[in-house]
């Protein structure tokens, strides 16, 4: 089972990314730890990489990973993991600074801005960000009071300065002061009215302060104060001027009294008073009748309704004149009082519309005015000025007047900054239009960026309006300057683009005329190859010239047209062609019902179908599937039968194989079974036998070897002779080979080479029993009448073959023989013919003597008998002759041994 463990690869190098997935998520092993920073960069899958990003510690790689991450998803847990190693305490500060300088990330460096714990970490973090609405937040809630001091020396905005100041006020009281002092300072720099009003009411507060006080170093704050309004004089107003020299004046004169001196005298202020007078004219008295015309300027007057104050002062005027006329008249005077009473209401009339009209001019004026005091709080310059242009300058109502006055203090504050951020935006467009020189940028993106420098610069003068520098002062001469400097390196570019646009036109107009040419009598595989050239065209159409895009484009349309028109003429004919195929193969499909003619009719359809152009893409899916329909339940059939032929090839196949198996078992059995394996042997080459044979398996020339392996089972091919016994045996019939017949015959031929092996393991053993029962007989012909006892039972325990046992018992009681040393010569000579060893000199005339007896015998036509089994058979002799010394029988023991070697 370690084994296993040990072979089989760990789960982080898993083909599954779900395997690999878990490992990271869950595995400590060491080897996975080590690997982490890898799998974050190479893995393929991205969940893979995101879960070693999260275990991984080095900030470098987390900062190269968040830098070179194609995927989002990837980067953000890149970004996350940094973000919590960067403001974790367990790495060490130097470390995490030194990551942090690497890191481009605004968002993380802002977000290492709010969530480190370290004072350093935060203020590096706070070096490298330039967003205003950040700073302001970190300089109101940073816990760093030096950060936050710093951090306001970083705010520049005056609305921001003021923002900070009431922010700060319950949290950071010295931060808050700083602020309003820096927000003052900077008013007072660019000569803030209100600013520069509410400095000099400072002062007055000091002087007044002083007087009232009289503290010991009353002189020298007195100084400063007389320094700091030295300053700030020339830029008041001459009613504030007043003001403060009063209130200097006051406490100059509360020092003098101080020191016991007289005060100088004041100078009278004289005040002019204007009278006026104004006469009574006098009333002419009535006349006693009425008058016509005056009665018919009381007609004019009565149709004169709605009232008109120039008409209706001519009619009055006309009307006094005649009233003057008939002085006394009382009739006059009726009418006079008729004519007073209707002139009264028309004036009453006229007033009332002199007021409504009035309150709706004072409601516009009030409207126009709010729009103004919003735009100037929003900080809406252009706003503000629109609004002011619709503002009267003269007439307005005293408390409009004191706040268009107001307003227009705030309008000229506001053009003043917005000149000033103005300027400095230009400065900084200047800045970036300089940066653009030499940074590597490819043309189109330089051209592109000095375009929208451009257009913001000219944004920026269409904000201020008439205030905007004009197109000669110098930071706009700077600005052109500074962009056709930028722009200059790329013209070369541009103009090879030109003549590569040109020389794209060109190629056009030539497959345009080349189309022309071809479209006529071309085959559907021919128009949608020109079609295809024509839409790459159309993608190519942005590399044109620009005055020349919209006309090719049009002609590739035209020709584009044209070619749909004949491929849809060309679809419809294959089609009809295809209908005619599906109609024949229907045809002669009915008239064959055996299988192999109806698979040839089916492939011979599907080549057919496979030449014929393609029609229209439902059309031609339509007729596919019905055709399909036919030839599909063919190869199915076709499959099926092939199916049912594998599983009779796999079940024969199983069967070889099993007896191939048995054969090379049998070839590895100990001896003792390849003893007695005649049987089994047999039963395998019947079972091979009676295996099928595949017709297409069959090789004629393998029939040829079937009489080798006959005669490796104990027949001779040769001539039909049994080689144990001399039996002659009819030759088998000639059968087919099966296709693993070569490895039948090497498994049956390692089975026959095992049971020789086997055999002539046994006869040696047989033989070297033999050799051992001789030398305990002879050591039993020598011993005591006890030691015989003994070595009679170890004589009947040896294995010996029965032939031998019965031979070697005779010497049990010996009978000694006169000639025994030559007959065990004669029987070790005869061993040595039969093996073709040479034999001694001292036996060269008993060697002559049997060879003749040998030839005689050959000639008789006695056959001889097998050398290893003569061989043996003289051993026997040798071991059951008596009288034969115990040197000289192992002797020729050893030569009789020698020759069965030879021989075997």
């Amino acid at each position: 089972m370690k084994l296993f463990g040990l072979l089989r690869k760990p789960d982080w190098e898993n083909k599954d990314a779900a395997v690999r997935l878990r490992a990271v998520q869950s595995s400590h092993a060491e080897a996975l730890l080590a690997l982490l920073p890898e799998l974050s960069q190479r893995d393929p899958d991205a969940e893979v990489r995101i879960a070693a990003l999260r275990r991984v510690d080095d900030l470098p790689l987390l900062a190269r990973r968040l830098r070179g991450e194609n995927e989002v998803r990837v980067a953000n847990a890149a970004r996350e993991r940094l973000l919590e190693r960067l403001c974790a305490s367990d790495q060490p500060l130097n470390a995490r600074l030194a990551a942090l300088g690497d890191v481009l990330d605004v968002e993380l460096i802002a977000a290492v801005a709010e969530r480190a714990p370290e004072s350093a970490l935060r203020r590096t973090a706070l070096e490298k960000i330039n967003r205003p609405g950040l700073l302001f937040d970190r300089c109101v809630q940073d816990p760093d009071p030096a950060i936050r001091r710093w951090l306001l020396t970083r705010i520049d905005s005056p609305e921001a300065l003021t923002r900070l100041v009431e922010a700060a006020r319950k949290r950071d009281k010295s931060l808050s002061r700083a602020a309003r002092e820096r927000l003052e300072s900077m008013q007072l720099a660019v000569g803030d009215p209100q600013a520069l009003a509410q400095r000099a009411l400072q002062l007055c507060d000091q002087l007044e302060r002083l007087a009232r006080e009289l503290p010991a170093d009353r002189d020298a704050q007195l100084a400063s104060i007389r320094g700091n309004w030295s300053e700030l004089q020339a830029r008041l107003a001459p009613d504030m001027q007043r003001r403060v020299q009063g209130y200097l004046d006051s406490a100059e004169l509360a020092f003098a009294g101080a020191r016991g001196e007289l005060p100088k005298a004041a100078a009278p202020v004289a005040e002019a008073i204007d009278a006026t007078s104004a006469s009574e004219a006098s009333v002419p008295v009535p006349a006693s009748e009425p008058d016509a015309e005056l009665e018919q300027l009381i007609e004019r007057l009565g149709a004169l309704l709605p009232a008109n104050s120039a008409s209706l002062r001519e009619i009055e005027k006309l009307a006094q004149a005649r009233a003057s006329s008939a002085k006394g008249n009382s009739a006059v005077d009726a009418q006079m009082q008729r004519f007073v009473a209707l002139a009264s209401s028309l004036h009453a009339d006229l007033a009332a519309q002199r007021d409504r009209e009035t309150q709706q001019r004072r409601d516009a004026q009030l409207a126009l005015l709010e729009q103004l005091e919003q735009a100037l709080k929003a900080g809406s310059l252009s706003a503000a000025r629109a609004a002011r242009a619709e503002l009267p300058d003269k007439g307005l109502p005293g408390d409009l007047k004191r706040r268009l006055g107001a307003a227009d203090e705030g309008l000229e504050k506001l053009g003043r900054w917005q000149r000033w951020s103005g300027n400095k935006v230009r400065s900084r467009l200047c800045d970036e239009a300089e940066a653009l020189h030499g940074s590597g940028l490819h043309p189109d993106a330089m051209a592109t960026r000095v375009k929208e420098l451009q257009t913001e610069w000219t944004r920026l003068d269409g904000i201020e309006g008439d205030a905007a520098p004009a197109p000669d002062s110098g930071l706009a001469r700077r600005f052109r300057a500074l962009c056709h400097r930028a722009i200059a390196p790329t013209r070369p570019y541009f103009e090879k683009r030109r003549e590569l646009r040109s020389e794209r036109s060109g190629q056009i107009e030539t497959l345009l005329q080349e189309i022309d040419g071809l479209i006529e009598g071309s085959d559907i595989k021919a128009l949608t190859a020109l079609r295809r050239r024509i839409g790459d065209a159309m993608r190519e159409l942005a590399d044109v010239a620009p005055e020349k895009r919209a006309t090719q484009g049009r002609a590739l349309r035209e020709r584009l047209a044209t070619i749909d028109a004949a491929l849809n003429a060309g679809r419809e004919d294959a089609a009809l062609a295809k209908r005619k195929l599906l109609a024949k193969f229907k045809r002669d499909l009915g008239g064959h019902v055996e299988l192999e003619a109806a698979l040839s009719l089916a492939r011979q359809a599907q080549a057919d179908w496979k030449r014929l152009p393609r029609a229209e893409r439902e059309v031609d899916q339509t007729l596919w599937t019905e055709l399909s329909g036919l030839i599909d339940p063919l190869f199915v059939r076709q499959r099926e039968a092939e199916g049912q032929s594998r599983e009779r090839e796999a079940e024969a196949d199983a069967a070889a194989r099993a007896v191939l198996d048995e054969l090379d078992a049998l070839a590895s059995a100990d001896d003792e079974r390849l003893a007695h394996a005649e049987a089994h042997l047999e039963a395998l080459v019947a079972r091979w036998r009676a295996l099928p044979v595949p017709q297409a398996d069959v090789d004629p020339r393998a029939t040829s070897a079937r009489g080798a392996r006959d005669s490796r089972g104990g027949r001779d091919s040769r001539d039909g002779r049994d080689s144990r016994g001399g039996r002659e045996e009819r030759r088998p019939a000639p059968r087919r080979a099966h296709p693993q017949e070569g490895r039948f015959d090497a498994a049956l031929a390692r089975v026959q080479t095992a049971r020789e092996r086997a055999a002539a393991q046994r006869e040696r053993r047989s033989l070297q029993a033999i050799c051992v029962a001789g030398q305990l007989l002879d050591q039993h012909a020598k011993a005591s009448n006890d030691e015989r006892d003994a070595l009679r039972a170890q004589f009947e325990a040896l294995e010996l073959p029965a032939d031998a046992r019965s031979a070697l018992q005779a010497r049990l009681s010996p009978k000694p023989s006169a000639d025994a040393a030559k007959q065990a010569e004669q029987l070790a000579v005869r061993a040595e013919l039969a093996a073709g060893l040479e034999s001694p000199p001292d036996a060269i005339d008993i060697r002559r003597q049997e060879q003749r007896l040998r030839l005689a015998a050959k000639l008789g036509g006695e056959a001889l008998p097998d050398a290893a089994v003569e061989i043996r058979a003289h051993l026997i002799a040798l071991q059951s002759l008596d009288g034969l010394s115990p040197a000289g029988r192992e002797a020729l023991q050893s030569r009789i041994m020698a020759a069965f070697e030879k021989a075997g």
